[in-house]
């Protein structure tokens, strides 16, 4: 157990004099690193834009020059942006957006062999909102998202997936999942190891609440580095 000794020395000039420990992508988890998950595993199994107005992102903002400045992503992406205080409240910098539309745009073929039917072509300028780019290589289009459907394909994440994303144990499964992830240690309460937020607030609270938060699960891996760091010192 850990005493207040322990903790004096986790930060005593010798600690902190020391070379910070490079670990290597095995010398963590073995040999295989592990896979990360797609942005679809951490989505509600019943949010849909229609049902709830909240996600919806408003005509004034999508249609403003600063839409422009949105992270866009799928539910195949294995990345987000970082979620802060000012989700939906800002444009640029607080949170990414969740594209659900088609990746591939109608065309119609008008050649004799294929009788002029419909195919499936994805189009790369169509979709390059969805490249993430350094700013200096990105140049201002104003019709970039003229082939969105706003009210459809595009919206917020909801407040329990933006939890599900910083690690916390939502109670809720996602979609997918028949249920929610309720830890390796079965001899504990099994209730304190789910997460939800209180019935009386609403989704724009919710981002509130966990606007610049830390994902718990790296949190946690941190803290046992280093804890266990100190004890082969």
């Amino acid at each position: 157990s850990l005493t207040p000794n322990n903790y004096a020395n986790l930060f005593s000039d010798d600690i902190l004099n020391k070379p910070p420990i490079i670990h290597g992508p095995t010398s963590l988890v073995g040999d295989t690193p592990p896979t990360l998950p797609c942005i679809g595993a951490f989505l509600d199994s019943d949010c849909k834009v229609e049902s709830s107005s909240l996600l919806r992102i408003p005509e004034k903002v999508w249609s403003s020059s600063s839409a422009w400045c949105f992270d866009v992503v799928t539910p195949s992406h294995q990345r987000s942006a970082c979620f802060t205080y000012s989700y939906a409240k800002f444009v640029r910098g607080t949170g990414s957006i969740l594209y659900t539309g088609p990746l591939e745009t109608e065309t119609t073929n008008n050649s004799d062999e294929d009788d002029g039917k419909t195919s499936r072509k994805r189009d790369r300028a169509a979709m390059a909102f969805l490249d993430l780019q350094a700013p200096e290589g990105r140049s201002f289009d104003a019709d970039w998202s003229k082939d969105i459907d706003w009210e459809n394909d595009m919206r917020y994440f909801s407040g329990t997936e933006i939890a599900r994303l910083m690690g916390f144990p939502v109670s809720e499964p996602a979609a997918g999942k028949k249920s929610a992830p309720t830890g390796d240690d079965d001899t504990m309460d099994k209730s304190f190891r789910k997460f939800s937020f209180p019935s009386t607030i609403n989704v724009k609270q919710q981002w509130k609440l966990l606007g610049n938060s830390l994902n718990v699960e790296v949190a946690g891996r941190v803290a046992e580095i280093g804890i266990t760091s100190l004890f082969q010192q």
